[in-house]
């Protein structure tokens, strides 16, 4: 499921996003609202998606970034909202 959420946000605009736990792929962590989400409320799709930033802009992103961002993410959210239609995300 990863997978396609990622080859659907490159899809919008060659931008290539890396998935995997928030340890491997951002920095070590642990006790994120996505593992509380998975273990308190049982949320098998829980993720901590992270937009298109490199860590130049942090949360402040340029205008001009502001559309993009939102197509990508739009891409991300409906393949990932398929994915739960499917029954994919129905138990851990």
């Amino acid at each position: 499921m990863s997978k396609d959420i990622t080859d659907a946000l490159f899809a919008v605009h060659r931008m290539r996003f890396v998935y995997g736990s928030i340890w491997e792929v951002i920095y070590p962590a642990s006790g994120s609202s996505c593992d509380w989400a998975y273990d308190a409320l049982d949320v098998p799709c829980s993720f901590a998606p992270e937009l298109r930033d490199r860590g130049q802009y942090g949360f402040l992103l340029p205008e001009n970034q502001i559309r993009p961002v939102a197509e990508e993410m739009w891409a991300a959210f409906t393949t990932w909202g398929d994915h739960v239609i499917a029954g994919e995300c129905d138990s851990k």
